[in-house]
């Protein structure tokens, strides 16, 4: 894909598929800010990483459930970026497992927060931005788990299904203005997520997939790469579950 010129946003950009990402775009020609929680040095060695191949890539710590942090970070950003977002890839996730009679509090409302509210809050910053040119895409990594639920993820699966339902209303709301928004949902994904996973819970998995493996992180990333593009402009309000046919 071909993303000259183009200014993109990437929040969680530090992680196994949001780095796939942040390199991806970088190395298609766009500039590229990305936001990351805690990961400092893994923030640094990605922008180091791209500026050796020659991309322009800058992180900037931010928690997406802060809705004062995103909006103090709009500023710099935009310093970054010399000019107005083309590309707006909410990615930022946390899970926090747990059955619904054991869960604590706190792990629903961090998993909520973070995964719902704060693409909510990221999301109408920079909408300005994709009105001024009257066009534009978002992207919005939802989850094959808010297609197909699961036992002990009640609050990542709410928040993932929540993020499907935002992205069809949404989608109706910016259309109108030239600006698509669509879901990517990734099944099960070799990043650190899954490895941390026991060696029977992911052999459990991929007897489930039709597939017969794990999915890897260019193929999420072709994907939103593929939405993002000028040969997506008339699709918008979908899902595109990337998972081997898991929710087949």
């Amino acid at each position: 894909m071909d993303f000259r010129d183009k200014r993109v946003v990437i929040t969680g950009g530090s992680g196994g598929i949001g780095s796939g990402l942040v390199r991806s775009f970088c190395k298609s020609g766009a500039k590229v800010a990305f936001s990351y929680f805690r990961s400092c040095d893994c923030a640094l060695a990605l922008e180091e990483e791209v500026r050796t191949t020659g991309g322009s890539a800058k992180g900037f710590q931010l928690d997406v459930s802060d809705v004062a942090q995103v909006e103090a970070a709009l500023a710099p950003i935009k310093n970054y970026l010399a000019g107005p977002v083309d590309i707006l890839i909410n990615n930022a996730g946390i899970v926090k497992d747990g059955l619904l009679l054991n869960i604590p509090h706190q792990n629903w409302l961090d998993v909520i927060n973070t995964n719902l509210n704060g693409l909510f809050f990221v999301s109408r910053l920079f909408i300005a931005d994709l009105f001024e040119i009257k066009r534009g895409s978002i992207i919005n990594i939802s989850s094959v788990c808010g297609l197909k639920g699961l036992p002990g993820q009640i609050n990542y699966s709410a928040s993932k299904a929540g993020v499907i339902g935002l992205t069809k209303s949404l989608a109706k709301e910016l259309m109108p203005f030239n600006i698509t928004v669509n879901a990517v949902a990734p099944g099960f994904i070799d990043t650190d997520m899954t490895r941390n996973m026991s060696k029977r819970q992911i052999t459990a998995r991929i007897s489930e997939i039709p597939a017969k493996r794990l999915g890897t992180v260019e193929e999420v990333v072709g994907a939103v790469e593929f939405l993002a593009s000028d040969k997506a402009r008339y699709i918008t309000g979908q899902v595109l579950a990337v998972d081997g046919g898991y929710t087949a």
